[in-house]
Formats: structure tokens, C-alpha cells, sequence
């Protein structure tokens, strides 16, 4: 099943890396130091599964979810700051299992499904408890699920009150001060909402595989 995971992540590695560390709503991308100067191999070609290859997979980017709106309010995005309440409901409700079909209907075989955004654990507790009965609504309909994590996201507010010791795993900048995160509009906030994480910080690095972990027990990655 991790393999499978592995897989997963692998098929999504530069969307999803685009998306957490750079262009996201025009972000200039954000290249760290510290990588290393030679990957380890990946999957031999023969461990794909025979959904997740070449022409099979039909993959739909499937974001939604109350963690999803939040974010959105949060940010300062268009629609959900101020509030439109159609795009909140829908947001909102994304998960619930009458929008399986439509995923079924245009053909689709695997959903990516937003499963943690930057929130804290126990915040995201709720969401995660939906989309474990979506997921496995989804498997009763062949349709494959792979879980997003956001790897470089921090919802500061939250994530300080519930993980006291996340206030060390902000990515500080020159100046000495954390560094936004840099897809929202913070004005609409008046404040800065979201920081990028320190994706070297050994705490922060756990904090994710934790993520990853319960992300396999909602049935994802299969």
C-alpha cells in the first residue's frame, strides 16, 4: 500500500511542487538548498498498477472540502473574500457522496482529494472523517483516490495554538521574520494568514508523515 502511495506521490511530484512552493497564483517558485545532487530510483516501471499507467489513468484534481473553504476565506480569494455563498456551499460540500456520480459519469478512475491543507491535526479531524466515508464510497464505485498533503503550508493561527512546537517550524527570512506563504491576497485579512514551513525542520518533516499515515488509514492511495 505505501508503494502504491509512493507511486502516487511520484505521478504528482511537479504539479504538487509547483503548487506548495512556488506557483501558485503567480508566485515566483521558490528553489531551496539542501537537495540532493542524485534522487534515489523510483518504482521499477513494473510495480505501476495497471489504473495509475499511461493512457488508463483518467485523474480528476478533486479540491474540496471545509478545510478547502476556510483556506480560501482565509486567503483573500476571489469568490470566498468577501463571501459568495454559492461558492462556499459548494466548496463546502464537495464531499458529500452525491458528487461521487459526477466523477463516475465523465469517466474518471482516480480523484485527488484534498485531504490536509496547512491546518492542524485535530482541526482538520472533521474533514478527514468525511472523506474517509467518501473514499470508501468512491472504492465501491472503481474509483481510485489519492490523497493532497500540503508539504510546505502553515495556517499559523491554528497551527500554533493546537502544535505549540510548530512555532519552530516556520521558514524565517532574511530579515529574521517568517515568510508568507505566497498565493493570498493578505489585505482583504489584514493580516498574514499562512507561512511557508521549514521543509528541512526534522519536527515539521514528522508532522507530515504523521499526515501521510492517516491519509493511508482514510483509504487513500488504493
Amino acid at each position: 500500500m505505501k508503494k502504491t502511495l509512493f507511486l502516487c506521490v511520484a505521478l504528482l511530484l511537479a504539479p504538487a511542487l509547483r503548487a506548495q512552493v512556488g506557483s501558485e497564483n503567480g508566485m515566483p517558485r521558490q528553489i531551496g538548498a539542501g537537495y540532493p545532487a542524485e534522487w534515489p530510483q523510483g518504482p521499477a516501471p513494473g510495480s505501476v498498477p495497471s489504473w495509475a499507467k499511461s493512457v488508463t489513468i483518467r485523474i480528476a484534481r478533486w479540491d474540496g472540502g471545509r478545510i478547502e473553504t476556510v483556506k480560501a476565506i482565509l486567503s483573500g480569494w476571489p469568490g470566498f473574500n468577501p463571501p459568495y455563498p454559492d461558492n462556499l456551499y459548494t466548496m463546502s460540500n464537495w464531499y458529500n457522496l452525491d458528487t461521487i456520480p459526477l466523477l463516475r459519469d465523465a469517466g474518471i478512475n482516480v480523484a485527488w482529494v484534498t485531504f490536509s491543507n496547512g491546518f492542524s491535526i485535530p482541526t482538520e479531524q472533521n474533514h478527514r472523517e468525511q472523506l474517509q466515508r467518501y473514499i470508501a464510497e468512491c472504492h465501491r464505485q472503481g474509483i481510485h483516490v489519492i490523497a493532497y498533503e500540503s508539504v510546505a503550508n502553515i495556517f499559523w493561527e491554528d497551527m500554533f495554538q493546537e502544535v505549540p512546537e510548530s512555532k519552530n517550524w516556520v521558514q524565517m527570512g532574511g530579515d529574521g521574520k517568517p515568510v508568507p506563504y505566497g498565493s493570498g491576497d493578505y489585505s482583504k485579512m489584514g493580516r498574514v494568514t499562512r507561512y511557508m514551513a521549514d521543509r528541512a525542520n526534522p519536527g515539521w518533516r514528522d508532522y507530515l508523515k504523521k499526515r501521510v499515515d492517516l491519509a493511508i488509514d482514510a483509504g487513500a492511495a488504493r
